[in-house]
């Protein structure tokens, strides 16, 4: 499987970001300090901010080089394939209002306290989504509160 994707047409304004990610089978992964951490296959949402040089762009740029591990998702995502990247456009860090937002959809849950948040106080930034049909549920109801950037199915990185 392709690691090292081509450009993702990406703004480098500042805000938060979505990371959809795909897990086609089981897995065991290390995840930094939390350790080693058994994942179901279906779809994981990672929610970050990127207020620091390059935005929203940069930030993406990072996450996907697979010989970069500094976050807790950038362990999972040498694992995962980036199905969407949704994000919207902010002077302020929203990454905790929207993991808030998250928590709330029922097709939704938090598989590992500490995921993500280990700056702030909420229980985790990654959430758990089992199929296709319930990740259908959950972008219907962010609609019109993001952008959205599919990327199954076609080559992808920043630019």
């Amino acid at each position: 499987m392709n690691r090292n994707p081509g450009p993702i047409p990406l703004p480098r304004t500042k805000g938060c970001y979505v990371l959809v990610l795909w897990l086609g089978e089981p897995q065991q992964v290390e995840v930094g300090k939390l350790g080693k951490l058994a994942f179901q296959a279906g779809y994981y949402l990672y929610v970050g901010s990127a207020f620091g040089a390059g935005g929203i762009a940069g930030r993406l740029k990072h996450h996907l080089n697979p010989q970069k591990r500094h976050w807790h998702v950038d362990w999972l995502r040498s694992m995962a394939k980036l199905q969407e990247v949704w994000y919207r456009e902010a002077k302020w860090s929203g990454e905790c209002q929207w993991a808030t937002e998250l928590s709330k959809l029922p097709h939704l849950t938090r598989p590992y306290p500490g995921f993500g948040a280990s700056d702030c106080r909420c229980s985790s930034h990654l959430f758990y989504c089992p199929s296709a049909a319930a990740l259908s549920v959950v972008r219907a109801e962010m609609r019109g509160t993001m952008h959205s950037i599919p990327l199954a199915n076609r080559e992808h990185g920043c630019k």
